[in-house]
């Protein structure tokens, strides 16, 4: 007699946090992404917890699919953070991190991947390990006209100094600097602009490890493949010329890549032109602004997080006082013009040291509890 097992299932789905039961003739981990149907029609999903029969009415279904997939600690706790930051359900959220992998994982394609990530002997392991030692969660504000100069800037500084701090350790590790874009005719253009530059393009030359990849909101045939390539597919260090760092270009859904999977690591986070009203989502069925969606990226990861523009938002203008701010200012400007006058009011007492986040969300922020 086979062994049958209940889990309890979040479906990626347009759902309002809805957790549904199935069961399944083997033990799989918290976190595993699984195949269920729900009226005839197909999700993916992850499994939550293992939990103890209860006689039901109705007989229940199978998990019909596991893929060799785990959202770990960290993955789970930005759905559930920002599920209670933004008023979407876990579902919704979930659907949008798990959307990539919907047209990717065809039958072919997992059984390559169960293959050479060798599903049953477990090689794939959740990593619940803090790996960012050498980093603290630290926030930058560079607002300057020369947005393209700063970003090869940040790229240079960024990998160099993580890798003079992490020398011996992360070598089998695709390390990803995330830069984040309001729209993608403007990441275009820096992206067309970046390959012109010929002090970048000699970094480049002399930092083969190093790639630079763009994820669009669009599900494009040069989207799926950046992410088979940065997520699913493991490295091969017998190769001298193996990448082992990603700069991703991306415009907001890009924060919902499953960041942590097969041995990614997310290091480091940049926002451009913070002050750009495109950073709202008030469409479709997930809202969300993604500078809140970053700012809790960074907390939860415990990375720096970099934000550049022009000139910084409304927002911004009421954490810091007036001279602060100035200080942020890097734009060379001649004797004779003077600064913009800006008003700056005071910090928001009303509001926590978050700024961005109210009391509940910073105390679950801090919390080791989990909902999920």
């Amino acid at each position: 007699m086979i062994k049958e097992y209940y889990y309890q299932v979040l479906p990626a789905n347009l759902l309002h946090n809805t957790i549904l039961t199935y069961k399944f003739n083997k033990i799989l981990e918290k976190g595993r992404v699984v195949k269920i149907t729900i009226k005839n029609k197909e999700y993916l999903g992850i499994v939550l917890k293992k939990i103890v029969f209860i006689p039901q009415k109705y007989e229940l279904k199978n998990i019909t699919q596991i893929y060799p997939i785990i959202l770990d600690s960290k993955n789970l706790k930005f759905i559930q953070n920002l599920a209670y930051l933004t008023f979407n359900s876990f579902n919704i959220i979930l659907n949008s991190t798990l959307k990539n992998l919907e047209n990717i994982l065809t039958t072919k394609f997992t059984k390559e991947l169960e293959n050479e990530l060798n599903i049953e002997n477990s090689k794939l392991k959740v990593n619940k390990k803090q790996e960012n030692l050498n980093y603290q969660n630290k926030i930058n504000f560079w607002f300057e006209n020369n947005i393209l100069f700063r970003i090869i800037y940040l790229i240079r500084s960024i990998i160099d100094d993580y890798k003079s701090k992490n020398q011996l350790s992360n070598n089998d590790k695709k390390n990803i600097v995330l830069f984040i874009f309001p729209e993608q005719k403007y990441l275009n253009k820096i992206y067309e602009d970046l390959f012109k530059n010929n002090d970048f393009l000699k970094y480049l030359k002399n930092n083969q490890d190093l790639e630079l990849l763009i994820f669009s909101g669009k599900y494009t045939k040069e989207s799926k493949e950046n992410f088979k390539k940065v997520f699913l597919l493991k490295q091969n260090f017998s190769n001298s010329l193996q990448k082992t760092f990603f700069i991703i270009f991306g415009t907001k859904n890009s924060l919902f890549l499953p960041y942590g999977i097969n041995n990614t690591n997310l290091i480091n986070l940049t926002l451009i032109d913070e002050a750009n009203s495109m950073y709202i989502q008030e469409y479709n069925s997930l809202y969300f602004d993604a500078r809140d969606v970053i700012l809790l990226l960074s907390q939860i990861y415990q990375i720096p997080l970099n934000f550049i523009g022009y000139y910084p938002s409304v927002r911004l203008l009421s954490l810091f006082k007036k001279q602060e701010m100035y200080n942020f200012d890097t734009t060379p400007l001649p004797q004779i013009v003077k600064k913009l006058n800006l008003n700056f009011s005071q910090k928001n007492f009303l509001m926590d040291n978050s700024s961005l986040f109210s009391d509940k969300i910073e105390q679950i922020l801090l919390s080791e509890e989990e909902f999920l």
